[in-house]
C-alpha cells in the first residue's frame, strides 16, 4: 500500500513522503490515526505543489539573509561603558547589549542568541563579534567599547 506521510514517524520517513507499507499497518494504524493518506495521484500532486512553495520560500528567506550579512558585515558599532582604573569595566559588556545596539542602529530584530560572543567584553577597544543569522549564513561586526564621559 502507498502512503502520504502526514507527520514524520521515526523509522518510517519524514511528512510529505511517498512510502510503500504492508497493507494491514497502513490500514489499521496509519490511515486510522491520521498519521498518512493514501497515495493518489491527486495527493501526490498537491504533495509536490505543497514541497515547491516551501523551496520557494526558503529560497527567499537564505536571499534575505545574505543580504542582510552583506549589509552588517564589517560594520562597527560603539557601546559606551563606565571605566575604572587601568581601562577596565565596571561589569562587562554582554550578547544582550550588542544586541539591543545593533537592533537599534539598523532597525532590526534580531535575538540575542544570535550573537556569538567568546567571552564578554571586560575592557576598553576593540573586539569582534559573529552574527548567526541564518543556517549557513553569518556576518561579522566590530564592537568598540569607550569610556563613558
Amino acid at each position: 500500500m502507498r502512503v502520504i506521510l502526514n507527520e514524520d514517524i521515526k523509522g518510517i520517513g519524514k511528512k510529505g513522503q511517498v512510502i510503500e507499507v504492508a497493507d494491514g499497518y497502513g490500514r489499521n494504524f496509519l490511515l486510522k490515526q491520521k498519521k498518512a493518506i493514501l497515495a493518489t495521484a491527486g495527493g501526490i500532486k498537491e504533495v509536490k505543489a505543497i514541497k515547491e512553495k516551501i523551496d520557494e520560500k526558503k529560497a527567499a528567506e537564505l536571499q534575505e539573509a545574505k543580504d542582510l550579512a552583506a549589509s552588517l558585515e564589517g560594520q562597527e558599532i560603539v557601546l559606551y561603558e563606565k571605566v575604572g582604573t587601568e581601562g577596565r569595566l565596571f561589569g562587562a559588556v554582554t550578547n544582550k547589549e550588542i544586541c539591543e545596539q545593533v537592533n537599534k542602529q539598523f532597525n532590526l530584530n534580531l535575538d540575542k542568541k544570535k550573537f556569538d560572543l567568546k567571552d564578554s567584553i571586560k575592557h576598553l577597544g576593540l573586539e569582534t563579534c559573529k552574527i548567526k543569522i541564518y543556517p549557513g549564513v553569518s556576518a561579522e561586526i566590530k564592537i568598540r567599547v569607550e569610556a563613558q564621559e
